[in-house]
């Protein structure tokens, strides 16, 4: 029978190395169901329809048809794509800010003065600024931009992108004094309003438009009213005085302001918008914003992916010149990136088959260590529990042993041959002690009946040969 210490002993042993294997095997089930739960997660929100509210300006026919054809061909990339009209923009980035569309599609280079936390998604397009002077202007302007001094200029939407890259042109040309108060007549019609109007004199004796080619606005304007195209060579030195960020709004009654560091230089095709008269009669020297597509995080990484793939996807890559590429991902951004750019462009990166390997080699040497703890630790726990369970002796073993002892003390034992039994008796005495003292002796109560026993077999040892 076990004493309370040993059994004490023995079942935090057995408790150990049940609570050290559970742990292994449970922590292999939760990997595994884990790795199960995320995969169907994934693999379900991967079919599942996306909703994307797309905000954006008029811009023109060019920019409204490359947004409808992405909410056609979206649907194969299970994109609902739903657009938003804006007056400009300010208004577009209001939206996205608000969280009441997801992303915006706004003009490079125009940034907010109040510092919304803007996300790039992919830059599309160029849209060249267009200057327009109706043909009576065009010889004047020609020679001299001052003679637009003191005449109407239509900027677009005073929240617009056009306006402020149209009066911050102008602020260069000295068009706009000091104290920001400009030299002209600016007029805030938007295009479906310049289309409209029908009498020639109440249209503006200039236009400008930031917008992609061809324009049916202004080929409106040079067909039905002999509007003629100005070249804007300022692009490089434009863009000397680049962006201070203490310059604040460029425009009143707007937050919007211009970044220079992202005008470049573009050039519209001679004949563009007609032949005969010839507009523009040579390639035209201007001024360009890439169109960009921009959002904020709070729109899911796995949606606008899937927006960027569809980007880029021969539909509607194609239908800018020069086509769309994943290399414009690259090229510097205006914007932190959005996390699903991100994604794109990773995916897009080949297999390192040696890093594959690299990772492979080090989850199975982890693995290894594991499994080999755990063996070492379970080996371990065994033969201590063996030699724990050997060490313990009864009494009626020692009991057995003393007998042995004097079984072999006959008559005709030597002297020599007696203290050799006598120091037998004294090793069984001092095992028996010693086990007594480490808890490891069964039936302990009988240690003093062994001793006796001792004690009488030793007599009875030397009493023989006496």
């Amino acid at each position: 029978m076990n004493t309370p210490s040993g059994k004490s002993a023995s079942t935090v042993v057995s408790w150990l190395e049940g609570k050290f294997v559970y742990s292994i095997g449970f922590g292999v089930v939760l990997m595994v169901a884990t790795g199960a739960g995320l995969f169907y997660v994934q693999r379900a929100r991967a079919h599942a329809v996306a909703t994307v509210r797309i905000a954006y300006g008029a811009g023109g026919p060019v920019r409204r048809h490359f947004l409808e054809q992405m909410v056609l061909h979206g649907r194969t990339n299970r994109l609902d794509i739903r657009l938003v009209v804006t007056e400009g923009t300010q208004a577009t980035i209001e939206l996205v800010e608000k969280g009441e569309a997801d992303l915006g599609l706004i003009a490079g280079a125009i940034e907010d003065a109040r510092g919304v936390g803007l996300l790039e998604v992919a830059p599309l397009y160029m849209e060249p600024l267009q200057l327009l002077v109706k043909e009576s202007l065009y010889d004047a302007v020609s020679k001299d931009f001052g003679a637009l001094r003191g005449r109407s200029v239509g900027v677009d939407a005073q929240r617009s992108a056009t306006n402020l890259l149209a009066t911050e042109l102008m602020r260069f040309m000295g068009l706009v004094d000091g104290a920001g108060n400009p030299g002209y007549q600016p007029v805030y019609l938007q295009q479906a309003e310049l289309i409209a109007l029908t009498d020639s004199a109440a249209l503006p004796d200039a236009v400008f438009q930031l917008g992609g080619l061809p324009s049916q606005t202004i080929r409106h304007l040079v067909t039905a009213h002999r509007y003629r195209m100005l070249p804007l060579p300022f692009g490089p030195s434009f863009s000397l005085d680049r962006f201070r960020e203490a310059d604040g709004a460029a425009v009143k009654g707007t937050t919007l302001r211009l970044n220079r560091t992202f005008i470049e230089e573009f050039t519209i095709p001679a004949f563009a918008y007609s032949v005969l008269p010839p507009v523009p009669p040579d390639d035209t020297r201007t001024m360009a914003t890439r169109l960009m597509l921009v959002g904020s995080d709070r729109v899911g990484a796995t949606a606008v992916r899937r927006v960027v793939d569809l980007v880029m996807s021969p539909e509607i890559s194609a239908l800018a010149t020069p086509h769309l590429v994943p290399a414009l991902l690259e090229s510097a951004f205006q914007f932190p990136r959005h996390p699903g750019t991100l994604q794109y462009l990773d995916a897009l990166k080949p297999i390192d088959v040696d890093n594959a390997f690299v990772v492979y080699g080090r989850a199975v040497e982890v693995w290894g260590i594991i499994v080999a703890v755990y063996i070492g630790a379970s080996s371990g726990l065994k033969a201590w529990r063996q030699r724990r369970q050997s060490a313990n002796r009864s009494v009626g073993e020692f009991m057995q042993a003393v007998l042995a002892v004097e079984a072999e003390a006959t008559a005709d034992c030597t002297s020599e041959r007696r203290a050799q039994l006598d120091q037998q008796l004294t090793d069984i005495k001092k095992a028996a002690i010693d086990l007594q003292q480490e808890a490891l002796l069964e039936d302990a109560e009988q240690l003093p009946s062994l001793l006796v026993i001792v004690a009488d077999t030793r007599t009875r040892i030397w009493g023989r040969a006496s």
